[in-house]
């Protein structure tokens, strides 16, 4: 009897207990269907380099994610034309993104780094950059940089300059956005 009653008990908690909200979507993975995806990962380094995600889906549609020292924070969405797109694969292709290698080589410390991630007819191939590092392929940067211009980061992540207070009645000016 005891043992029912503790039975009981136990489903009666667990059907009161609350429910997780379902995880934010990873938009490293392609949904059902999708034949292209690229995502930009944006990470930290030891000062105020801006950490955010960009992605891009099949349709164009683009969602960024604002961590640290970007102007906007949290989930934006936006919109690039088929055009762009095209443009953006051809660059992925002629870069030859898929066979793109390098050696591990040494590297100046306190830098930031980006992962770059290409869905395409299934296949996927994901980056590491540490920009510290020198070995790295032009190429790859290149395509950092070219994935921030077509998805439109810089209406989220530029800060315009602005004075800063030094705390000692002293001010200077900087154009980056705070944490």
């Amino acid at each position: 009897m005891a043992d029912a009653k503790l039975l009981v008990l136990t489903l009666a908690l667990v059907a009161c207990g609350k429910t997780k909200a379902p995880p934010p979507k990873d938009l490293s993975e392609p949904a059902a269907g999708e034949t292209f995806a690229i995502q930009l990962d944006r990470q930290a380094c030891y000062g105020t380099c801006p950490v955010y995600t960009v992605a891009i889906d099949p349709d164009g549609t683009v969602h960024y994610d604002g961590k640290s020292y970007v102007r906007l924070r949290g989930p934006q969405t936006g919109k690039i034309t088929p055009a762009a797109l095209e443009a953006l694969q051809k660059r992925f292709d002629a870069a030859k993104f898929e066979s793109l290698d390098w050696k591990e080589c040494g590297a100046v410390t306190d830098s930031s780094s980006a992962n770059l991630t290409r869905v395409r007819g299934g296949r996927k191939r994901m980056t590491h950059d540490y920009h510290g590092a020198s070995c790295v392929p032009k190429e790859l940067r290149e395509l950092e940089d070219e994935v921030d211009r077509v998805a439109g980061t810089k209406q989220w992540i530029d800060c315009p300059p602005h004075e800063v207070d030094l705390g000692n009645g002293q001010k200077t000016r900087v154009d980056y956005c705070d944490k």
